[in-house]
C-alpha cells in the first residue's frame, strides 16, 4: 500500500486507477495500527485494487474532503465514484467478499 502525501495527490491516483482503497488513519490510533497490516494483507490478493493509506494528521483536508469522522476509515472507490466505507470497526472477511464482488463487476 502506498502512502499518499497529499488531497492533489489521491485525486490523481483516484482518476489513474479503476479501483481504488483509501485506508486513513492517525498514527495515535492502536485500532489503525491493527488494521493496515491486516488491508496490506488483502490487498496482495487484490491486485485489481489500489491501495493508499492516508494519514488523516498530515493530510488534514482528507476529512473534509471525505466527509471522514472517525479512523480507520476505508473507503473503496470504482472510476472515481464511492462504492464502499468501513469506519472503525472493519470486519476483514466481509471486507474481502464485497471487494471480490466489486472486482468482478469492474474487471471481469
Amino acid at each position: 500500500m502506498e502512502k499518499a502525501e497529499s488531497l492533489s495527490e489521491i485525486e490523481a491516483r483516484i482518476r489513474k486507477h479503476r479501483l481504488v482503497l483509501l485506508l486513513i488513519s492517525r498514527p495515535n490510533c492502536s485500532v489503525c495500527q491493527a488494521v493496515r497490516p491486516q488491508i496490506e494483507e488483502l490487498l496482495l490478493k487484490k491486485s485489481e485494487i489500489h491501495g493508499f493509506h492516508i494519514d488523516a494528521d498530515q493530510v488534514t483536508e482528507i476529512a473534509g474532503a471525505y466527509s471522514v469522522f472517525a479512523v480507520p476509515a476505508v473507503i473503496v472507490l470504482a472510476e472515481g465514484k464511492e462504492m464502499l466505507r468501513k469506519v472503525r470497526f472493519i470486519p476483514m472477511g466481509e471486507l474481502e467478499k464485497q471487494l471480490t464482488q466489486l472486482i468482478s463487476a469492474y474487471i471481469e
